[in-house]
């Protein structure tokens, strides 16, 4: 929270100078996906893949649980890092009826998700791995919006996403 907040102050500051600009927005945005991704695809993906140990490793044996959890969290929380500084964005572009129509969607996903899972599966894992899920489609797409907001191919930098994402996970993995 504190490195993405730091970052979205001076992203703001920057994206409002180059408003205007509109190759300097698509530039600046752009660069700073790729370096919140860079920053936040190791540790994440460190947590997706080993959550469970280092919980019970750091903590004791009765969190192994919550890292469990975090594992199934890891993937939303690393798009709502990127994203979170991005979303500066709309208030540089004068777009906040679609920041508030992704905030109340994301609001009522979560309680859709919250509710479904407990009814139909009983089960707290299940309905946390349904909320990680939709948390992390909804962000995805936030950011793949954001994207488009300053003119970027949004195919490319989902195909770059998805490839570190598979790339870090998956050599972790195995």
């Amino acid at each position: 929270s504190i490195i993405g907040g730091s970052i979205g102050q001076v992203f703001f500051q920057k994206s409002v100078e180059v408003k205007n600009n509109k190759e300097a927005l698509k530039n600046l945005t752009l660069n700073t996906y790729k370096k919140l991704f860079k920053l936040g695809i190791i540790p994440f993906s460190i947590i997706t893949a080993f959550g469970d140990y280092i919980f019970a490793f750091a903590f004791g044996s009765n969190w192994v649980i919550a890292g469990e959890y975090a594992q199934v969290l890891s993937i939303w929380i690393l798009f709502v890092f990127i994203t979170s500084p991005l979303s500066t964005l709309y208030l540089t572009l004068e777009k906040q009826k679609e920041g508030l129509i992704f905030n109340i969607s994301i609001f009522i996903s979560r309680i859709v998700v919250i509710i479904f899972g407990s009814l139909f599966f009983d089960d707290a894992y299940i309905t946390i791995l349904l909320y990680g899920c939709t948390g992390t489609i909804f962000w995805m797409f936030w950011s793949l919006y954001l994207l488009k907001l300053a003119s970027i191919n949004i195919f490319a930098v989902f195909l770059y996403t998805i490839k570190y994402i598979l790339l870090f996970m998956g050599g972790l993995l195995l």
